[in-house]
């Protein structure tokens, strides 16, 4: 014996009343069963009544085999199922007759008579997550023929087992993307090195929905080089003063300076200006102009001193008077260079003048006893010798023989004023 689980019994009892329905089962089973619903006896005679009926072993045995074989019955060889349907026809009829008289024969699926379950669709199942995480999509749901599933030749469910809709999420972020670099402008210089800068837009595309801004810079700098810028000359540093042209008296002085801080180059201008600058040097008075100021005056360069030969001859007192009037005073003839320079004044007073006198006074007197000293009252040196006179107080330069002598006071002869410059 096999044992019948409570669904398939309910199965079985369908059958009964489906089959009681269709005339299957005489009325008089029917009829006795209701008579004796409490006895397992009756139940038992009564499906035994039903199993010597061949058309109704025919109609149920196509149930039963499927239900055993739902029920994980083994088949013959015959591929028909192993069914004890005397065994299964022993089910209480008294529940079979109840269902039928309470009018629920409606649950019953008619297609049980023939055997064969078309397939019914189950609940769609909820959509799946939609295909995009933003922006559009879709969404897709499915279900099931299940609901019953097809058996025994029966149609597969008619329509579509999966559903797909769109979907639409906030839009998804743009980051932005750099376009294109423009062309570089200008040089930043006009000659020379400098540099040149283009500029690009972060709108291939823009930035949107929150997107991020394109990385890098916007703008690329690049040298640019140019012909070389000319430069133009600059003036150096002064040199120093030259010499002064002339070694004695006014002069000039000249300094330079050099176009080369920096010096011109490609194609700059020269320095503007001179490169030179001359001054004036006034260095000590010349020899020969020391005695300019003082008229008719001729310099001794040994002595330092000017010295003013007269025009016209006087007595000693006189010629001493003039010198001093003047600021001057006699000569005094105490080197021999001084006696020569006093020779030479003389001579040349003659060669302009033509004349000259025998004696000039120079500034030594006799202080007493032959005793012949210098206005500054330094002593007389006779260069020449002792004087050929003597016994007279005045000192004269003989023109005759160019030596000193003692001469009268009183004699009138050239006299000749000195000045220290």
């Amino acid at each position: 014996m096999m044992n019948i689980n409570m669904g398939r019994i309910l199965w079985i009892l369908q059958l009964f009343v489906i089959l009681a329905i269709g005339g299957v089962i005489p009325n008089d089973v029917i009829q006795f069963t209701n008579d004796n619903s409490n006895s397992d006896d009756i139940v038992v005679k009564a499906a035994e009544r039903l199993m010597d009926d061949p058309s109704f072993l025919i109609k149920v045995k196509a149930l039963m085999e499927y239900t055993a074989i739902q029920d994980g019955y083994t088949m013959n060889e015959n591929g028909e199922a192993e069914v004890d349907l005397r065994a299964l026809i022993k089910i209480n009829l008294t529940e079979l007759l109840r269902l039928l008289m309470t009018g629920n024969a409606d649950l019953f699926d008619s297609t049980l008579c023939s055997g064969t379950v078309n397939g019914g669709w189950g609940e769609w199942s909820d959509y799946d997550d939609c295909s995009a995480t933003c922006g559009p999509g879709t969404k897709t749901r499915s279900r099931q023929c299940d609901n019953p599933p097809p058996s025994n030749g029966g149609d597969v469910c008619a329509g579509d087992n999966t559903e797909t809709t769109e979907c639409n999420l906030a839009m998804c972020p743009v980051n932005g993307g750099w376009g294109e670099w423009l062309d570089y402008g200008d040089c930043s210089a006009t000659c020379g090195t400098g540099s040149k800068t283009r500029s690009r837009q972060c709108n291939n595309p823009p930035p949107s929905n929150d997107g991020e801004f394109c990385e890098g810079d916007d703008t690329e700098t690049a040298e640019c080089n140019l012909p070389l810028c000319p430069v133009n000359g600059g003036w150096g540093e002064w040199l120093d003063y030259g010499d002064c042209s002339v070694t004695c008296g006014p002069g000039t002085k000249t300094r330079s300076r050099q176009c080369d801080n920096p010096p011109p180059s490609n194609d700059g201008d020269v320095c503007e200006g001179d490169n030179t600058e001359t001054t004036e040097c006034n260095l000590a008075i010349c020899p020969e102009d020391k005695c300019l100021s003082y008229r008719g005056f001729k310099y001794d360069s040994a002595s330092e001193t000017c010295i003013l030969l007269s025009n016209y001859i006087t007595r000693a007192s006189t010629a001493n008077y003039v010198c001093n009037y003047h600021g001057l005073r006699l000569y005094k003839m105490d080197t021999l260079e001084k006696i020569a320079f006093l020779k030479r004044t003389v001579i040349q007073h003659y060669r302009e003048k033509n004349w000259y006198s025998y004696g000039v006074f120079v500034g030594a007197f006799d202080t007493g006893n032959g005793n012949f000293k210098w206005l500054d009252g330094t002593s007389v040196t006779w260069y020449s010798g002792w004087p050929l006179s003597y016994g007279q107080q005045c000192l004269r330069l003989d023109t005759r023989n160019w030596e000193m002598d003692e001469t009268w006071c009183s004699n009138r002869f050239q006299f000749a004023c000195e000045k220290i410059v």
